[in-house]
């Protein structure tokens, strides 16, 4: 994905998923990062299964895969989106989520 792009992308997720109307002002720079970490992965999730933005995100909440990508963040944002993806989905499933 092109780098503008996916800032676009990133702002416009941050908006729809999270209800911020404006940037991340006085915000740490460790925890934006998360927080934009987060919110890419949302949006890989998403285009991985095929799914809108808030569906991803509804189904994350509630299969504690965000919980799972926040508490390992520091290896997870290593990893490789389709790393990522496939690590939250598999914590997902065993979770009681249904997403293959």
């Amino acid at each position: 994905m092109q780098p503008q792009r996916f800032l676009i992308e990133c702002n416009s997720a941050r908006e729809k998923i999270f209800g911020l109307a404006e940037s991340c002002k006085g915000m740490s720079k460790s925890l934006k990062d998360r927080l934009d970490y987060l919110i890419a992965l949302v949006s890989e999730f998403a285009a991985a299964h095929h799914m809108s933005l808030q569906q991803a995100y509804l189904y994350l909440q509630r299969y504690k895969g965000l919980d799972f990508a926040d508490e390992f963040y520091d290896v997870e944002h290593t990893l490789s989106f389709d790393q990522a993806v496939e690590d939250v989905t598999m914590y997902c499933q065993r979770m009681g989520g249904a997403i293959a």
